[in-house]
């Protein structure tokens, strides 16, 4: 008699519950995590590169490197290449249009080609003098009927002849030596060493390196290390954790007091595996087990195993949870068991496993990698780092791959219940198998993996809550229909985090398009590009993911008349900061003190990749008290050079302005000042752009003469153990090859001038942690300012402050505040109070009167505050990375006819320029007061008074020797500086 019975298993979903907070050891490392900062290496010609493609791939788009100017994605029309497959296109490519720009093909092996239904792809890796270069790819993608259609490439010049100094197994030794709290079981260096490019502002400098793998664990959650160190120094330039977590332990989000769960009920078990008599059978996707040729009664083993899952129960001694059973009719209908050792968590587990594999076979049908049981471990005893948690681990050291689930604690329930948590464990599994698959090893950028591991969520889902039951509050672990994050303001270097913005991006893809199954086709045929890079380099590769898509959604090969989604498509990165013009720099010097009255003419140019995405650049203005924008669309002077002309202001004003940089399809896609955005509010927000209007310099303080002894440089309540205000030459320091503190003064622009700066290493190669401000506050104070007399006094100063590096990134601020001599406590109102770096000299101006009234703005002093403060609630105690400098403190008033002549009388001409063996200082009127001459270091070499009754003064210089010097001519009410030559 023939048979047929259904295995229909309960799958519950837990109830909404409380989250709870906790922050796992991160053990990553990237000397790439600020390379966002880093800018645009000023010796590149954009145009020129560009120009060297178009001669190769004619009217193709260019994206160069920052650091090089070599390209790095070049893309258009797709064109015919000689060849009948593959490999003789890419060879003949190399042979001719590369070989034209460059390109050495001797120094590419190919790691994989493949074919797919929307074209054929090629990928290579470079080798230089033998060895692996790190991060290195060239990637050729075709067109279906076999045109080449872009071409991306991570490509360095050849090194110097370094080589390693130490041995592998010191290298190996390093890469383990940090890892406090965490127990290495296995660790594995590389048997020859690679090139590891480390970035600067000058380009890369190619580091022998070992590569490394470190198996072990923290705190119960298991680790999985891969990186590189400096075969040279021993330091780890690279560490990356394969183990990817559902979630990070501090959950962020709304706080919901309902989630709409969905009762369990009951589903079919498909692919589950059923033995009779011996033999392996599965049931089908309806859950139905069928075999004619035998009859009941017979007896069969049930396991919670299949085709795509091998359920077990960490805490039954790792067992696979089965059913013994008499089939004793036909249907026989089998509720699978719910007792120890299964439970409604593992048979919810192997469910949504099945649901989300044969999900993804749908788009990737040939990629096989994934079609065996994937260990499926449930109810792990979670420790302090592992609990409320999930994880895929790829399986190093002989180990199986498999996804992960904590059993339910106090807080929150098993993330087993939870099928979009399930799904994105198996998009961690997805992502390494296709790329592991197409030749790439694994995707290795962090955010890029968690990103794409909640896109797969969404994609079954089409709900953009992430993490709905699994906390016993109510909580949830992502949502996606909020305040988008936004690259860069939002890369904190966290993997989840920066995830976020990219999944995001995707998200509104299909929000804008109207359809998630739409967004999902193009979204998956976007890893035929491999997208990839260093954890910090996320940037570059969330434009190459915009890129992949747009040119996976063209229909016709050309990009150039738009694809069927481009709008949307463009419109959904861009609300996340990914824009066309990604790497568009506006360049822009501030402009001087303007004239009453008068048209203001401002200039400025964009440094940019590819300008033929370029439309335009706006400049937007206003007198600094009024609350909305005017905006101008520049004149262009160039392809990449804008001007525009403001009108005449009265005297009194001041205006502040910035720049918006648009792409052709009129999308806004940056502002300028780089850290100015003027949606963002006061405390995370840097400086506009200013200038003043009919005021002229009266007094002030350049730092480079003699400084006035009423400073208070540091005050008794400061606690900074390091980094304290002092006047000197600054010295720059550095993190990752990226700028922290100045290394030059304002007034001189150069390393010898001076300034207030906070601390100094001993040279730059000196750790910039060494010597900023740590553990509490530094205070500088200015003398008092006797503004007696004044119409209307402006004060203006020169600031470069920074606090986003380190391990608690804009957690301190930046204070600078304004009170009367005659009072004992200062402003209420500060001129500034922001957590936001900007690692570059911005100017500050302001009016006293509006900060202080009447009488109390006679005689003012400013006081300069830079903090590292000591919250024993964050990581390190809160301590980050924080560095501050002021220069060139000077204070105004209007260009009245009685400021006029009082500023005349204390000009001074300072003559014969260059001297010879006298210098002559004269004044347009007597006045008291100093006269300095000073060498470019700051160092006073003669000092003279001034009287009231004389007008001319001489400084012998002829035992000077050739040079340049300082000539400071300081009176209550102004100083001068006057740079001079001497020359015998």
């Amino acid at each position: 008699m023939k048979f047929k019975f259904s295995f229909l298993a309960l799958a519950s979903l837990a109830t909404v519950a409380s989250a709870q907070q906790y922050h796992a050891n991160n053990f990553d490392i990237s000397v790439y995590r600020n390379y966002t900062d880093i800018p645009v290496n000023s010796r590149i010609n954009r145009a020129a590169v560009k120009s060297e493609v178009n001669k190769q791939f004619p009217q193709w788009y260019v994206i160069s490197d920052k650091l090089t100017g070599t390209f790095t994605d070049i893309f258009g029309d797709a064109i015919s290449i000689s060849g009948n497959d593959i490999v003789q296109k890419v060879n003949f490519c190399f042979n001719n249009q590369l070989k034209a720009l460059g390109v050495n093909q001797q120094e590419w092996v190919e790691t994989e080609s493949t074919t797919t239904d929307h074209g054929s792809f090629a990928s290579y890796k470079q080798y230089l003098n033998g060895h692996e270069v790190a991060f290195s790819y060239l990637k050729f993608r075709f067109t279906k009927d076999g045109k080449l259609s872009r071409i991306q490439m991570k490509a360095y010049t050849k090194p110097d002849n370094a080589a390693p100094v130490i041995s592998g197994q010191t290298a190996l030794q390093n890469a383990t030596a940090t890892l406090t709290g965490a127990t290495v079981k296995q660790s594995e260096i590389a048997n020859d060493w690679s090139w590891f490019p480390v970035p600067s502002h000058n380009g890369y400098e190619l580091r022998p390196s070992y590569s490394f793998s470190v198996l072990g664990d923290n705190e119960g959650a298991p680790l999985e290390l891969s990186g590189y160190v400096d075969a040279t120094n021993g330091e780890v330039l690279y560490r990356s954790n394969a183990v990817k977590e559902t979630l990070d332990m501090i959950v962020k989000g709304q706080v919901y007091k309902q989630n709409p769960l969905l009762p369990s009920s009951l589903e079919p078990l498909a692919d589950l595996l059923v033995i009779t008599n011996g033999v392996n059978n599965y049931t089908d996707d309806t859950g139905l087990f069928s075999d004619a040729s035998l009859s009941a009664p017979i007896a069969a083993t049930v396991s919670l195993e299949g085709k795509w899952s091998k359920t077990v129960n960490q805490q039954a001694s790792n067992a696979t949870p089965f059913m013994a059973v008499n089939i004793s009719s036909s249907p026989f209908i089998l509720t699978f068991d719910t007792v120890v050792p299964s439970s409604e968590r593992m048979i919810n587990a192997y469910y949504h496993v099945g649901v989300v594999h044969n999900f993804m076979k749908g788009y990737f049908p040939t990629l096989t990698k994934l079609d065996s049981p994937l260990l499926t471990n449930v109810d792990y005893t979670p420790t302090a780092s592992t609990i409320c948690n999930a994880f895929f681990t790829q399986g190093y050291g002989g180990n199986p791959p498999s996804i992960n689930f904590a059993m339910a604690t106090p807080g929150c329930n098993s993330f087993a219940n939870t099928g979009d948590v399930i799904y994105h464990e198996y998009g961690h599994a997805i992502n390494y198998a296709f790329y592991n698959t197409n030749g790439a090893g694994s995707m290795n950028n962090g955010a890029l993996n968690e990103g794409y591991a909640d896109v797969w969520a969404l994609s079954i889902t089409k709900d953009p809550i992430l993490g709905k039951g699994t906390f016993t509050s109510g909580n949830i672990i992502r949502r996606y229909d909020q305040t988008p994050k936004v690259y860069p303001a939002d890369i904190i270097g966290e993997s989840h985090n920066d995830g976020e913005i990219i999944a995001g991006a995707w998200w509104d893809v299909a929000v804008n398009i109207g359809a998630v199954d739409t967004m999902t086709q193009i979204f998956t045929r976007t890893f035929s590009d491999l997208p990839d890079g260093a954890d910090g380099t996320e940037g570059d590769i969330y434009h190459s993911v915009l890129i992949s898509a747009l040119m996976t959604d063209d229909d016709d090969n050309n990009l150039s008349n738009g694809t069927p989604h481009f709008q949307q498509i463009l419109s959904a990165f861009a609300k996340h900061g990914i824009y066309l013009l990604l790497d568009a720099e506006v360049v822009h010097t501030d402009i001087a003190n303007q004239p009453a009255n008068t048209p203001v003419t401002i200039n400025a140019s964009i440094n940019v990749s590819e300008p033929a995405f370029l439309q335009g650049l706006k400049i937007f203005y206003k007198e600094r008290t009024t609350t909305n924008w005017d905006s101008l669309a520049m004149t262009s002077t160039g392809t990449t050079s804008f001007t525009a002309n403001l009108p005449g202001y009265p005297e009194g004003s001041i205006i502040e302005y910035y720049f918006g940089v648009y792409d052709y399809t009129s999308l806004l896609n940056k502002y300028a000042p780089v850290q100015y955005n003027p949606t963002a509010n006061v405390a995370a927000n840097s400086l506009p752009y200013q200038f003043a209007v009919g005021y002229i310099k009266k007094m002030g303080e350049d730092f480079e003469g003699t400084l006035d002894p009423n400073w208070q440089i540091g005050i008794a309540s400061d606690d900074a153990t390091s980094g304290n205000w002092v006047v000197a030459s600054p010295v720059a320091s550095y993190i990752n090859s990226e700028i922290v503190q100045t290394g030059a003064d304002h007034t001189t622009n150069s390393a010898t001038g001076k300034c207030l700066v906070t601390g100094n290493a001993a040279s730059t190669l000196t750790p910039a942690n060494n010597a900023d401000v740590d553990k509490g506050v530094t205070t500088a104070i200015t003398p008092i300012y006797d503004l007696t007399g004044f119409s209307d006094p402006v004060i203006e100063y020169f600031r470069w402050y920074g606090n986003d590096k380190g391990s608690n990134r804009e957690n301190d601020y930046w204070e600078v505040s304004i009170k009367s001599a005659s009072l004992s406590t200062w402003a209420l109102k500060k001129i500034e109070n922001t957590i936001k770096s900007d690692y570059s000299w911005r100017r500050r101006i302001f009016k006293v009167k509006d900060y202080l009234q009447g009488s109390y703005a006679d005689q003012v002093q400013l006081r300069f505050v830079a903090s590292d403060k000591i919250v024993s609630s964050l990581s390190n105690d809160g301590q980050s990375t924080v560095e501050a400098a002021v220069d060139d403190i000077f204070i105004y008033d209007k260009s009245s006819a009685t400021a006029v002549a009082d500023v005349n009388k204390t000009k001074a001409a300072v003559y014969p320029n260059p001297a010879g063996n006298e210098l002559q200082i004269t004044l347009a009127a007597g006045m008291n007061g100093t006269i300095s001459l000073c060498d470019l270091t700051g160092k006073e070499l003669m000092n003279m008074g001034m009287e009231s009754s004389k007008t001319h003064y001489t400084i012998p210089t002829s035992k000077l020797a050739n040079g340049t010097y300082f000539v400071v001519v300081k009176s209550s009410k102004s100083i001068q500086t006057t740079k001079v030559a001497v020359m015998h």
